[in-house]
């Protein structure tokens, strides 16, 4: 006999699980591309000496807490309100993501050129991998929109943010031993576009969803 109590139980262990194997196979890719193709004698030969500077930006880097409960919770929307609402802070952090990392070009035109220099990176392949690792999960969040999207998301995701900035710099907020040194005043710049986007991507996202029909 079906209860709604039975129905909500079961529900939870389906998205439980849904959640836990997309998330463990996203872990188990990461690691076998850092660890057993990255790291190995063969790879390590044809890349570029600083090149484990790229990977240290993209392990300690936002971005990555993003993707990762962007592409594990997109199977449970609508199903769970919790892993609902990491989705859309998921979905509002990667416009922020995108729009704070090419804000800095406008207070900064060189910035990509030198942090690619940094991690070791051409301009062409450094722009390239951008456009993967912020550009491709916009997309993605249209392709798969959440189903609600409002200003607390926006709220929490801020919060969220803030608190791990908070964690990796020690309360300087400076992101130089992450992505490449900047000026205090670019990284005051970059964290208030950042915040703004969190608090008016639900707004704009809604807007432009009702736009595309």
């Amino acid at each position: 006999m079906f209860t709604p109590a039975g129905v909500v139980s079961r529900l939870s262990h389906v998205c439980a699980l849904r959640y836990f194997c997309v998330a463990g196979l996203y872990m188990f890719c990461e690691r076998v591309l850092f660890t057993l193709v990255l790291e190995s004698d063969a790879v390590l030969q044809r890349l570029p000496p600083r090149s484990y500077m790229l990977k240290r930006m993209y392990e300690r880097g936002f971005t990555r807490i993003m993707i990762f409960h962007l592409l594990s919770n997109t199977l449970n929307r609508g199903n769970s309100v919790v892993l609902e609402y990491l989705y859309s802070m998921a979905c509002i952090a990667t416009f922020a993501a995108f729009l704070s990392f090419h804000a800095v070009l406008l207070v900064d035109s060189g910035a990509h050129r030198r942090l690619g220099q940094h991690v070791g990176v051409e301009l062409l392949p450094f722009t390239l991998g951008n456009l993967l690792v912020h550009g491709v999960p916009c997309v993605w969040t249209v392709v798969f929109p959440p189903q609600r999207l409002a200003w607390y998301h926006g709220v929490s995701t801020m919060l969220a943010q803030g608190l791990w900035g908070l964690l990796v710099t020690g309360g300087s907020y400076k992101l130089d031993d992450i992505y490449a040194p900047n000026a205090p005043n670019i990284w005051r710049t970059l964290w208030f576009v950042a915040q703004i986007c969190n608090v008016v991507t639900p707004f704009a996202f809604n807007q432009m969803m009702i736009a595309l029909g």
